[in-house]
Formats: C-alpha cells, sequence, structure tokens
C-alpha cells in the first residue's frame, strides 16, 4: 500500500548489499535492511502484518524459539509465509552434481538430519509440528516444483556447488588434484543440461503459509 513499510533482516551484510541495491534500483525508498539475526531480532515498532522468508528458516539453531520470536513481531491476524527446500534426492539442481562429486569424494552425512542445513526442513510433518510448538495455528503446506538456474555453462554450475555449504564441506580437506576431479565430474553431470540461457536443472520446495496465529497471554 502506498503507506506501507518493509524491513528486511540478514546476517550477511552481502545479501543485505544486494537487497539494498536492487531496491534502489526499482526507486523504493519504503525498505529498511537491518543486519540481524532474525530468530532473535525483533521490532521496536509496530508489529507487522506480514512475514516472509524464502530458503532462511532451515538454518536456525533452534526453530520453536526463532519461529515464537518471529510470531512476537506480528499482529494479530498476520500471515507467515515461507519457502523451504523438499529432500536433497527430490532437488536435481544439488543432487545431481553431488552425485558426481561423490563418485570421488564421500558425501557428508550429518549425525543430526535435522542440524541446519539447506534440507534441515524436507520433512513437511515435522516442520509444522514445530510451527505449532511456536504458537502459529492454521498452517498450510504445498509443494512446488520449478526449475532452478545454477549457472550459465557446466563450469559455471560446478562452481555454484563448490560455493554451497554442501561444497565447503565437500572440499575442505581433499587434495587439490581429488577436487579437480570432483569439479569435472560435476560438469560433465550437468553439461547434457546446458541451453543458450544456461543451465537449469530441477527444484522442488514446500510452501508453508499461516492463516491464523496464536498468541500467548500478554
Amino acid at each position: 500500500a502506498p503507506d506501507g513499510a518493509v524491513v528486511g533482516v540478514d546476517l550477511s551484510p552481502d545479501m543485505l548489499a544486494v537487497a539494498r541495491s536492487r531496491a534502489e534500483h526499482a526507486g523504493l525508498d519504503h525498505v529498511e535492511l537491518i543486519q540481524a539475526d532474525a530468530s532473535r531480532w525483533r521490532t521496536p515498532t509496530d508489529p507487522f502484518d506480514a512475514a516472509t522468508s524464502r530458503f532462511g528458516v532451515m538454518f536456525f539453531d533452534d526453530p520453536v524459539a526463532a519461529f515464537a520470536n518471529l510470531r512476537a513481531s506480528l499482529a494479530p491476524g498476520a500471515r507467515f509465509v515461507f519457502a523451504c527446500w523438499q529432500s536433497l534426492f527430490d532437488n536435481e539442481w544439488m543432487f545431481l552434481p553431488a552425485a558426481a562429486v561423490a563418485e570421488v569424494l564421500p558425501l557428508p552425512v550429518p549425525a543430526d538430519p535435522h542440524a541446519p542445513s539447506p534440507f534441515a526442513f524436507a520433512d513437511r510433518d515435522r516442520v509444522a509440528a514445530l510451527l505449532g510448538e511456536a504458537g502459529f495455528a492454521g498452517v498450510d503446506i504445498e509443494g512446488v516444483t520449478a526449475p532452478v538456474w545454477v549457472g550459465n555453462d557446466a563450469e559455471d554450475a560446478a562452481r555454484f556447488l563448490e560455493t554451497t555449504g554442501m561444497g565447503r564441506v565437500l572440499f575442505a580437506e581433499a587434495a587439490p588434484e581429488v577436487v579437480a576431479d570432483a569439479m569435472a565430474r560435476a560438469a560433465d553431470a550437468v553439461r547434457p543440461h546446458e541451453t543458450p540461457d544456461g543451465i537449469e536443472l530441477s527444484g522442488a520446495a514446500w510452501l508453508f503459509s499461516t492463516h491464523l496465529l496464536a498468541y500467548p497471554n500478554g
């Protein structure tokens, strides 16, 4: 609305710099960007009418506490909507190059599959339960599939894998020649998907939406 306002919160200064550049390019002067931990930050002003996150909530150390904190900054009747990835095996954009790398480097197997990671919220029922513990009610869940752009060409897509959390773990202690071999295998795995517009691989996510919020007393 003409008198509306948007606040963006993120720990990463680089992410905020991109958001700030996009807001300025679009001529938006009602956007405030704050470097903070969204799981602990609360608005010092009036509560918000809506909150949204795209592929961020899976990294909360304590999801229930983080969701409850977000709820505390929302007005009665507000909506909370977020997207999170389904399982690794349902997301070709990560699984295809990672499987190729696994031919020479074992994929990391977390001791806790629910520990913060891109695929920590793959279990939709578990996430719905976490929202309930945090005081949210009326949760709707929708499965969404869409192509994910991962690079201009095969080598670019392989470098993208290297920058992800999984990639950093995979290559952290590997010898340079092993990393080079793994990267070449990742590139070869996605090369059949090259197009003039780059490489797109399939992705699968959950879209969570709450239409009713339950608040603690006070």
